[in-house]
């Protein structure tokens, strides 16, 4: 096929219907398709294989890029087109999440947990098993505990946070905010101790949910929980009292629903800004923003997903490109899960 421009696209339609331009159709399905800033619509271009992984899954790219495949972690370099084994990993296909604070990377999906770090896995909560093997005293307050010898103020002083404190445990959508990691185990919605990754207590740093747990995204001072028909709101008013008091956030609720692994923080510039949370809903393609979730795509569009498989953002010649690869349930596409481009641009 030769090259395919359409000239005065604004997006998808798949609801309010209308026209283009005169005896030309907004499109209600498109794939395999560039948009533009510029109003223009082009075939996407191919793609070349650099490294050979069968069944990889999970990229992700912090400061060293990494993936998983056949149950195994990989560390690549694109540029040197090579993969390097870091270890075996659990869960068979289930998305990897990771989390990099400092010099160590928490890497968690719904069976397994571990942090990686100098290039080697080890148990995430180490720490917590090296305190295990020290006596502590319990201060008079009935809650905290001390290391013996320490003095409870001043130089030296070495806090344990209660009775519950233990290693991390699998969660699917592990995020860093507000100083802390918090995680989804169904519908529970979990955090670590403040400033200490390695430390949590599911017992009393919970929220619980009645619906499986589908999304976490953040923004400066908000969480977004997302769930199958709905999404929580979670927000203290700053940051600072997120990271304090999280028991005392308050939670509202949006009726859209979200599609699961489809989030990505995206840099779209102009008036939607940096690093803003973005995700597909069955109602659109939602952006979260200051507490608030908004449609960016303008009530146009709707999607009936059955198997979402995965998502990313990067520039593209200048122009910001978020990404979302799934199996639609329309019996008339006909094609393997990675033509399944459904591209969505700030327009």
């Amino acid at each position: 096929m030769g090259k395919l421009e359409i000239k005065g696209f604004t997006g998808m339609d798949n609801i309010t219907g209308g026209l283009i331009k005169e005896n030309i159709l907004i499109p209600q399905f498109v794939i395999n398709a560039l948009p533009s800033s510029t109003l223009r619509l082009t075939r996407r271009e191919g793609s070349v294989n650099k490294i050979t992984l069968a069944n990889s899954h999970s990229m992700w790219s912090g400061s060293i890029i990494l993936c998983v495949a056949d149950s195994v972690l990989y560390q690549l370099d694109l540029v040197a087109e090579s993969s390097t084994s870091l270890g075996s990993v659990e869960g068979k296909d289930e998305k990897m999440y990771y989390v990099e604070i400092g010099n160590v990377i928490y890497l968690s999906n719904k069976y397994w947990c571990s942090a990686l770090e100098n290039s080697t896995l080890r148990t995430w909560g180490q720490s917590v098993i090296d305190e295990e093997a020290k006596t502590w005293l319990k201060h008079e307050n009935g809650s905290e505990f001390f290391e013996r010898g320490s003095s409870f103020s001043g130089p030296g002083f070495t806090p344990r946070s209660s009775e519950f404190l233990h290693a991390a445990k699998p969660m699917n959508y592990i995020t860093e905010a507000f100083g802390r990691i918090w995680g989804a185990i169904g519908s529970k919605l979990v955090y670590s101790d403040p400033a200490t990754p390695e430390w949590f207590q599911n017992d009393i740093n919970v929220f619980d949910f009645t619906s499986e747990i589908k999304m976490i995204a953040k923004d400066k001072a908000s969480l977004y929980i997302g769930f199958d028909n709905k999404t929580a709101i979670m927000t203290s008013g700053s940051a600072y009292d997120s990271a304090i008091h999280p028991d005392k956030m308050d939670i509202r609720y949006v009726n859209k629903g979200v599609i699961e692994h489809t989030m990505q923080y995206c840099d779209f510039s102009g008036e939607l800004g940096y690093n803003i949370p973005t995700w597909l809903s069955p109602s659109g393609v939602m952006i979260g923003s200051d507490g608030s979730i908004i449609d960016i795509s303008g009530g146009k569009v709707k999607y009936d997903i059955d198997t979402p498989i995965g998502s990313g953002f990067y520039m593209y010649k200048g122009e910001p490109l978020y990404i979302a690869t799934m199996l639609h349930k329309e019996d008339r596409v006909v094609a393997d899960e990675a033509t399944h481009n459904w591209i969505i641009k700030n327009i």
